[in-house]
């Protein structure tokens, strides 16, 4: 039976934080790594345990620590306590409050403070690495040949939205979370933060809003809200900023299938891979299947 490592880093860590108060206690829903409550000298703390060979999702840990460390700068993440480099684990402070639901994240007043946090991570300073998105498509999807050939078609598309939105002022790579679920935004007391920046790093900020776009199920009229929210001065929800996101929302749901995929076969967690990256898959088939593609490409190149 193999060794729990836990142990031996939470005896570590007492002696960088203080002593342990308690019984640590898992916390459930990780899909990518195991995290563990821990209250250490009154403080308490999530400590990451990282997955296996999560360089093939595309994280850099070292981008993870610097971008949380600058999103609890900006108020709108967790503090970074230590991180033990040796073992890939990363301690935040925990923050109070429950994940939201995709539910509650369609209320418009909540899609426009998670727009304003968005934007205010966007406009920070640039982080060390690239979330090439569609880049990273192409090598999972080069990783099972027979996926890649059924998914020939919307990866020349992802290429192409890629072409598309390049050289475009609003398009231009800029700090990013990438990885926009419901459970990574917590609310509290009316205040909202945004958990697990694992995947950031310097990308298109209309993977964002498309990545939480999809992630949670907004509909048109969400992400006129959210765009409107955004962009608030200078237009809102313009249709080449609707065009844009409509783009990049395939490139979303393909992202997140290929994750599934790739999962896989990396994880040791009980996580149901296989139906993850089939719901994205049957999600990405209907977008696929508008009739309005070409029309979107047209607008996205406006001004």
């Amino acid at each position: 039976m193999p060794i729990d490592p836990l142990a031996g880093i939470l005896t570590r860590l007492a002696a960088q934080l203080g002593a342990i108060d308690g019984e640590p206690r898992p916390l459930p829903g990780g899909m990518t790594n195991r995290n563990v409550c821990v209250s250490f000298a009154g403080t308490r703390a999530v400590v990451r345990l990282c997955g296996k060979r999560t360089a093939a999702l595309g994280i850099d840990r070292v981008t993870e620590e610097i971008a949380t460390r600058q999103s609890a700068g900006l108020g709108i993440g967790p503090a970074v306590l230590t991180r033990l480099d040796d073992v890939d684990v990363l301690v935040c402070a925990h923050l109070p409050g429950r994940p939201l639901t995709g539910e509650q994240l369609r209320d418009p007043g909540r899609l426009a403070r998670v727009a304003g946090a968005l934007r205010t991570f966007h406009e920070s300073p640039p982080l060390p690495t690239v979330f090439a998105v569609v880049a990273l498509c192409h090598r999972q999807a080069a990783a099972a040949p027979a996926l890649a050939a059924e998914l020939r078609d919307v990866l020349a598309l992802a290429s192409r939205v890629d072409a598309t939105l390049a050289g475009h002022p609003e398009h231009v790579r800029v700090p990013c979370h990438n990885d926009l679920l419901a459970a990574n935004i917590l609310e509290h007391e009316g205040t909202l933060r945004l958990l697990d920046w694992e995947y950031a790093g310097m990308n298109d900020r209309f993977f964002d809003l498309a990545n939480l776009s999809a992630n949670n199920e907004l509909d048109v009229a969400d992400q006129r809200v959210l765009l409107d929210a955004y962009f608030a001065a200078a237009g809102g929800a313009t249709p080449r900023r609707l065009a844009a996101l409509a783009l990049m929302l395939i490139v979303s749901d393909l992202r997140e299938a290929l994750w599934g995929i790739t999962q896989g076969t990396l994880s040791e967690l009980d996580v149901d891979y296989d139906q993850y990256a089939s719901d994205h898959l049957e999600r990405l088939r209907r977008r696929m299947a508008s009739p309005d593609i070409e029309e979107w490409i047209i607008r996205a190149q406006a001004p």
